[in-house]
């Protein structure tokens, strides 16, 4: 299976959590967010589990072509101004449960984006609770990556 670590030089830890090393702390757990994925958790009916890792467009970008991008977007947003991730694919938070048995079956990373990421957040909270292993969100979703200036 093709890991963070071969295509983008970060591995997420396998609790899902990506370390932030702040000077003099040795290191923390950045637990964002929780009431939202617990509530689509409970909604999409999966037991609440841990957070999926977070990834940011300068870790994204060289890992497209080995990564599964799913935009959870309505088909509006997706076609929108902010556009879309050259290559995602759209999958509508409300149809996302429908869609879990397939993207469980990939085999890569899977990355989920929506418009800044809290929707991604959820969706990947409930893969992750399906037993989804390589999943990410990218931070500050399509608004993060435009203000990037991908």
């Amino acid at each position: 299976m093709l890991g963070w670590k071969l295509c983008c030089g970060t591995r997420l830890p396998a609790d899902g959590f990506k370390r932030e090393i702040a000077p003099g702390q040795g290191g923390r757990r950045s637990k964002e967010p929780t009431r939202m994925t617990s509530f689509i958790s409970r909604l999409f009916g999966a037991k609440p589990a841990a957070e999926a890792g977070w990834i940011t467009g300068e870790e994204l970008a060289p890992c497209l072509a080995e990564a599964l991008v799913i935009d959870v977007r309505g088909p509006g947003e997706f076609t929108g101004p902010l556009g879309h991730i050259e290559g995602a694919r759209n999958i509508p938070l409300d149809r996302f449960a429908a869609e879990t048995e397939a993207l469980l079956a990939h085999d890569g990373p899977i990355v989920l984006v929506c418009h800044t990421d809290r929707r991604s957040s959820a969706a990947a909270a409930h893969l992750r609770a399906a037993g989804g292993k390589d999943v990410a969100v990218l931070r500050g979703g399509m608004v993060g990556w435009r203000g990037e200036g991908r």
